[in-house]
C-alpha cells in the first residue's frame, strides 16, 4: 500500500500568501468586502493625534463578523484564531489583537455594532437577498447569568451599603467572629427577621472578601450595591438581583420562574433577521411597536402589501391601531376558542 508523500521538514522556497491557502469562494471575502464598505471616518477623527496607536476598527469588526458566521462569541477564541487560523489571519491583516482589546472594543462601541447590523440589512436588501412579502416577529425567554439567591429588597440593600461603608473594615480586622456578632452591627435590629439569615450570610461573604482581596474590593461592592439600589428606585421594584440588576423574574417555557431577559427578533420570509432587541419586560405586547419601528429604520421603509404575523402575546388594542395607522396587513392569533378574531393567523392568505 502506498501513502501520499509528505514534506514535514521542508521549507517553502517562496512563502505563499495567505490568500493562496483560502478557497476562492470562501465567505471571508464577503466579510471583508462588507466591512470595508462601512464608513469609519468618525473613528479616524476620534483616534487622530498623539497617543499609543490603536487597531483600526475594521480589523476588529472583520473578526467579530466572521465569528458570528462561525458561531464564535468568545473574544479569547477570536484572538487565538487571529494567530492560528489562516482565515482569521487574513481578516486581521496579519495583526494579533489581544482578547482584552477586542472585548473592550465590543463594550465601548455599542452604537457601531448596531450600525453594522443596520448595514447588514441594507446590504442584503440591495443585493436582492430578502423576500419582503412576509415578516414575522416573536420573542423568547433567556435565563440571565444571575443566581436567584442574590436577591435583595430596597431595605436590605440600604443596610448592606451602610455596613460596607461604615463597618466592613472594623469587622474584617477582628481575628475571630462570634456566632451572634450580627446583633452588634449598627442597623441590623431594623431588618425583618426573614432578612437576617440572608444578610448575615452576605455580611460574612463581604468580610472574607475584604480579608482576601484587600481595600479595592470595598469600593467595588459599594458600586455594585448602589447600582442595584438605583435600579430599585428607578423602576419601583420590590426586589432586585445584585449580580445583574437589569434582569427580571419571568416565567420560562419550562414553567420555571427565574431571572431572565426577553429577546425579540423580526425576520423576513427566508429567515433573515431585520430587527432585534433584548428587553427586560416579560410581556411581548409592549415590543410590537418597537420592532416595527426598528424594522422600518433598518429597511428605510415598510414594503407595501407586506403580511406581518405575530403570536397571541402581541395582541393588544393599541397595537392593532398602530398596525392600521402604518397600513400594515398584520395578523395576530386570538386566544378565544371560537376563533372569531378577524386578525387570527388562520386568515393569512395562502401562497
Amino acid at each position: 500500500m502506498a501513502f501520499i508523500k509528505s514534506f514535514k521538514n521542508q521549507s517553502w522556497l517562496f512563502p505563499p500568501s495567505i490568500e493562496e491557502l483560502i478557497p476562492e469562494d470562501h465567505v471571508c471575502y464577503l466579510v471583508e468586502s462588507f466591512v470595508e464598505s462601512l464608513d469609519f471616518s468618525s473613528f479616524e477623527v476620534k483616534y487622530d493625534g498623539a497617543g499609543h496607536p490603536a487597531y483600526h476598527p475594521r480589523i476588529i469588526l472583520k473578526l467579530f463578523v466572521m465569528g458570528v458566521i462561525d458561531r464564535i462569541r468568545s473574544s479569547r477564541k477570536l484572538a487565538r484564531n487571529a494567530r492560528e487560523n489562516v482565515v482569521y489571519m487574513y481578516l486581521s491583516e496579519k495583526t494579533t489583537p489581544d482578547f482584552r482589546t477586542m472585548n473592550d472594543f465590543r463594550k465601548e462601541n455599542p452604537d457601531l455594532i448596531k450600525m453594522v447590523f443596520m448595514h447588514t440589512v441594507s446590504f442584503a436588501k440591495k443585493e436582492g437577498m430578502l423576500d419582503l412579502s412576509h415578516f414575522s416577529t416573536d420573542g423568547t425567554k433567556i435565563k440571565a447569568n444571575a443566581s436567584n439567591n442574590r436577591v435583595y429588597t430596597k431595605g436590605e440593600l440600604e443596610f448592606l451599603i451602610g455596613f460596607i461603608d461604615n463597618e466592613l473594615d472594623k469587622w474584617a480586622e477582628q481575628d475571630s467572629l462570634e456566632d451572634d456578632f450580627f446583633g452588634e452591627i449598627s442597623g441590623s435590629d431594623q431588618l425583618p427577621n426573614t432578612s437576617k439569615k440572608k444578610i448575615r450570610k452576605a455580611v460574612m461573604y463581604y468580610i472574607n472578601g475584604l480579608k482576601e482581596k484587600g481595600e479595592p474590593v470595598k469600593q467595588n461592592l459599594i458600586d455594585k450595591l448602589e447600582k442595584a439600589h438605583s435600579e430599585v428606585e428607578k423602576n419601583d421594584l420590590k426586589k432586585v438581583n445584585i449580580t445583574d440588576p437589569e434582569c427580571r423574574f419571568m416565567l420560562s417555557k419550562k414553567g420555571k420562574i427565574e431571572f431572565s431577559y426577553n429577546p425579540q427578533i423580526t425576520t423576513e420570509k427566508n429567515g433573515f433577521i431585520l430587527a432585534n432587541d433584548v428587553c427586560n419586560s416579560e410581556y411581548d405586547m409592549y415590543q410590537l411597536q418597537p420592532q416595527v419601528i426598528e424594522t422600518e429604520q433598518n429597511l428605510k421603509e415598510i414594503p407595501k402589501n407586506v403580511v406581518w404575523t405575530f403570536d397571541n402575546g402581541y395582541y393588544e388594542s393599541t397595537n392593532i391601531k398602530f398596525l392600521e395607522d402604518k397600513e400594515i396587513d398584520g395578523y395576530i392569533p386570538s386566544q378565544n376558542k371560537k376563533n372569531t378574531n378577524p386578525y387570527d393567523k388562520s386568515h393569512i392568505p395562502r401562497t
